[in-house]
């Protein structure tokens, strides 16, 4: 055997996986080490020592097994065909989903430009749309919509823009990735309590490194105000629901403020949780060892967690249909967290009027329990199960703020630990749910009923002493910005109209702005990164997510045509050539528009010493509009 056929030269394989392997490198036949080089180089680093690991466990099982006149194979066959087996689960024709980020960048630009290739050779419209879905449909990739309705009708232009941008693979691919990896440990039944607690460790520090990335990116963009502020990016998403702890924070408000409410108006509490039928459970748990032991869920049918939160979220549905039809209003909050092997369930903190709370559990349970295989064991106990709120043991709140730390970032309950799954601290529970959501793209938290989280946000950027405010006039508008501005959810709600009437009926709405356009031209036209909007004027377009509200639902009175407020730079077009659904710039109150972003925000590339940042120069890169 040659010197570069040795584990000390594996080209492609880390330092020290190459390490482990050498323990067995005698006894194994020649060209095994180019196998293993060709099943390895191409993995993530931490991959190849656990494969490496594996490896060499199995080649000793091997050799104890022969020693025992157990086996009579070949000592590496058996870990040959375990090897061959793991790659190929995360092979997708030409791409390895385990390889590096770089790796993944690299087949980024090749796709897009293959892409770019097919569009500008093929003449045939027909026979382009062909091609072009085969390469999207070889990696497993879902095909786009393949239309976008512009003004001037149905247009191909922004799929052809997507297909030949790297960056919009390099997304997808990504979610391939962590969907695919995700789905394979979960088959090996790796995912579990005592194994890998909720998601995968390789998604664990998938994340991780994003979060890095990501913040190192945001530290290095700066963001310049009308006033002449500077921050960087960094400072402020600190500063936003993007933070873990202001998210946290603002979510115990809420529930906070939906408790309070229910005082008010003499409502009840009830804290429910659904979970999945049995054949949705990857493993099982030993709930009688005081070690964390789990075994293969016989009942399984290879579902994965998506299809256990789609199984809840239509059974909600239902639930709520049939509320409706019975008249049972409810109000509150869903937060979806995992079982120990990922399988999501759900618990909700929901509000009800006394006579209306007896009937709700019994609709609850007929759905989530007869209408998918009763018979099952354990099903009437498991899949749902209620609890009346006892303000004396215990606020509303206070039971959900484990379910809440737990599922954002394990702090605010002090040095409480985990009751479940053996995880030594909620902090680290926190770290692994948020790698389980990311990966499955599970929405964890959600608000059942009461006024849209977006008009408290936008009030809490407007504040009562604003100009636009005015306290001699009162009205809906005043006391849902001082509620907002003092953190009251409960009055906030209050003078949103109370917790359960539609929201086209809320005196407040979020409003939305499409415009922009070159001056002297006609038509709507996008500003592109880097304009200079002052170049720019309104279309006179206000655009919201629902119609304009002509009529207010709570008070029966009619009202003129929206007022245009002032010019605020915004995109008419996405970077793709879609028309953009809008920026936030306000309010509609009673018809009226309120303008809460008053700022228009240049972004650019900090000014680094040494960097890779354009060479110390500040290169504009976009312009923010209303942030």
């Amino acid at each position: 055997m040659t010197a570069l056929a040795t584990p000390r030269h594996m080209q492609g394989v880390v330092p020290l996986a190459v390490d482990c392997l050498s323990e067995v490198f005698e006894d194994l036949a020649p060209g095994t080490w180019a196998f293993i080089q060709e099943n390895l180089c191409e993995l993530d680093p931490d991959q190849q020592k656990a494969l490496a690991g594996a490896y060499v466990a199995t080649i000793k099982q091997c050799q104890a097994e022969r020693l025992a006149g157990e086996y009579k194979g070949s000592i590496e066959a058996k870990a040959n065909t375990r090897l061959r087996n793991y790659t190929a689960h995360y092979q997708v024709h030409d791409l390895c989903l385990t390889g590096s980020d770089r790796d993944l960048k690299d087949f980024s630009r090749e796709r897009a430009a293959e892409c770019r290739s097919i569009i500008q050779t093929e003449t045939d419209e027909g026979r382009l749309l062909r091609r072009l879905a085969c390469v999207v449909e070889r990696y497993g990739l879902e095909w786009l919509k393949p239309y976008s309705s512009l003004e001037s009708g149905p247009n191909l232009s922004p799929l052809y823009n997507r297909l030949q941008c790297n960056r919009w693979w390099m997304r997808r691919i990504r979610r391939l990735q962590a969907l695919r990896v995700e789905k394979v440990k979960r088959r090996l039944g790796d995912v579990g309590a005592g194994r890998q607690l909720y998601c995968s460790n390789w998604n664990v520090r998938r994340l991780t490194r994003a979060i890095a990335r990501n913040a190192q990116t945001l530290a290095g963009v700066e963001a310049i105000n009308d006033d002449g502020e500077v921050f960087s990016l960094d400072e402020l998403q600190q500063l936003g629901v993007a933070n873990p702890e202001i998210r946290r924070s603002e979510l115990m408000v809420r529930m906070r403020g939906f408790e309070e409410v229910a005082a008010k108006y003499g409502h009840i509490g009830e804290f429910w949780t659904f979970t999945t039928p049995s054949r949705f459970h990857r493993m099982s748990k030993v709930r009688s060892s005081s070690t964390p032991k789990v075994f293969k869920n016989p009942n399984w049918d290879g579902s994965c967690p998506v299809a256990g939160q789609d199984w809840l979220s239509n059974k909600w549905a239902a639930i709520r249909s049939k509320f409706d039809r019975e008249g049972i209003r409810c109000y509150g909050f869903r937060i979806a967290e995992p079982h120990h092997d990922g399988t999501p369930h759900w618990h909700l903190l929901l509000f009800f009027h006394p006579d209306e709370a007896a009937q709700a559990r019994k609709i609850a349970r007929h759905y989530l329990w007869k209408t998918d295989s009763p018979s099952e064991p354990g099903a009437w106990r498991h899949r749902f199960n209620s609890k009346a709120i006892d303000p004396e043991k215990g606020t509303a709140a206070g039971y959900l703020a484990k379910y809440v730390s737990k599922n954002i970032n394990g702090t605010g309950l002090g040095d409480l630990e985990s009751d479940e799954d053996w995880a030594t601290s909620l902090a680290e529970s926190a770290n692994r749910v948020r790698s389980w959501a990311s990966a499955w793209g599970i929405r964890q938290f959600q608000q059942i009923g009461g006024p849209s989280v977006t008009v408290w946000r936008e009030l809490r950027r407007l504040g009562p002493e604003d100009d636009q405010v005015d306290e001699e006039e009162g009205g809906a508008l005043w006391e849902a910005v001082t509620a907002a501005d003092q953190g009251d959810w409960c009055s906030f709600v209050i003078a949103m109209g109370g917790p359960s009437i539609p929201r086209s009926a809320r005196p407040l709405k979020p409003a939305y702005w499409i415009q922009s356009r070159p001056i002297g031209t006609e038509g709507v036209g996008g500003v592109p990164i880097g304009t200079d909007t002052s170049r720019y004027e309104p279309t006179q377009e206000p655009v919201q997510t629902g119609s304009v509200p002509r009529v207010n639902a709570g008070l029966g009175s009619e009202h003129d045509e929206p007022e245009i407020p002032a010019f605020i730079p915004g995109r008419a077009y996405t970077e793709y050539g879609d028309l953009s659904k809008g920026k936030v710039f306000g309010l509609w109150v009673l018809g009226k528009p309120v303008l809460t972003r008053l700022q228009t925000w240049i972004i650019q590339l900090a000014k680094t010493s040494g960097s890779d940042w354009g060479l110390n120069q500040r290169r504009e890169c976009a312009a923010l509009d209303l942030c």
